[in-house]
């Protein structure tokens, strides 16, 4: 985008350069229209800002399109990362329970017995 208006620029300066040297006029006709003593310079400068407002309105549209695709992406983001704090609760809740268990299952064992503890997964 940069770019483009870097040149943009430079063309500006090259319309600006073509004014200059070319003051004299000429008379001209366009779509059934006369115009009698016309600098020249006039029809390379509307020229110039149609296909400039075009291209600006390109980027501009470029831009919203970007913006919006990027709105929806932090969306995206924020949605997984909710999922992924909910599994991490998840996670140390079961954890806490799983180490409970074990707990309460360490504390009924029998001392002297020579029973297997259950396994826990």
């Amino acid at each position: 985008m940069g770019v483009v208006l870097v040149l943009l620029v430079v063309i500006f300066f090259l319309v600006g350069a073509f004014a200059v040297e070319n003051g004299g006029g000429a008379s001209m006709s366009f779509l059934g229209y006369h115009l009698p003593n016309v600098s020249l310079w006039v029809p390379t400068a509307i020229a110039v800002a149609a296909v400039s407002a075009l291209l600006l309105v390109y980027m501009l549209l470029g831009g919203i399109k970007g913006g919006v695709r990027s709105v929806a992406s932090q969306h995206r983001t924020r949605e997984h990362e909710d999922a992924v704090n909910e599994l991490r609760a998840e996670n140390l809740r079961l954890r806490e329970e799983n180490a409970a268990l074990r707990v309460r299952v360490e504390s009924h064992a029998e001392p002297g017995s020579s029973e297997p503890e259950p396994k826990l997964s």
